[in-house]
């Protein structure tokens, strides 16, 4: 088992471990287990309508995935309670971790500044894709009707072929982080 959590992006950055914890206010952590070899973290806000629609398809890729990757969604700050995090997870069926960022070490870290925001880690804890989910969400308040563009999974895709991830990189879209 790889511990993840705490070295996250650059070996030398140590996120502490009391930074995260789980719904029931206990200490979390970011593991990969038995054969995962990648790790993806969503940041979300349980009131954001973008992170709300994007729960089932961050369900379906962690079921589709499962047992080769770990799925995190990361509540950064301390503006939501655990209440929230768990009517959160219970209207949501989320089927991944939920865990709060309270003091923000690995949003910044990461440099999250959007939810709903993902990122793809290699198992030496580099950032091989940040951005977008996918294409829906054009910009704030305008969405396809048709998705084109699977970012987050053709990145997954690519890293299981030792490819690439192109792009590594876009623009998220959605709700500002809260910074309190």
């Amino acid at each position: 088992m790889i511990l993840i959590g705490f070295v996250v992006g650059f070996a030398a950055m140590a996120v502490k471990a009391q930074t995260l914890v789980d719904v029931d206010g206990r200490a979390g952590s970011l593991r990969l287990k038995g054969g995962e070899e990648y790790t993806v973290i969503v940041f979300l806000s349980p009131e954001c309508p973008l992170c709300q629609n994007y729960t089932a398809v961050l369900n379906s890729l962690a079921d589709t995935y499962k047992g080769k990757i770990a799925v995190y969604g990361i509540i950064p700050g301390k503006s939501y309670s655990a209440a929230e995090g768990k009517k959160f997870l219970s209207d949501y069926h989320i089927g991944f971790q939920l865990l709060f960022d309270r003091s923000f070490l690995l949003c910044r870290r990461l440099k999250a500044t959007i939810t709903p925001q993902a990122f793809l880690l290699g198992r030496n804890n580099e950032v091989l894709y940040s951005g977008l989910i996918d294409n829906w969400a054009a910009s704030l308040g305008v969405q396809r009707t048709v998705v084109t563009e699977h970012y987050l999974a053709d990145a997954i895709d690519a890293s299981f072929k030792h490819l690439p991830v192109n792009p590594r990189k876009t623009r998220p879209v959605g709700c500002l982080i809260n910074t309190y």
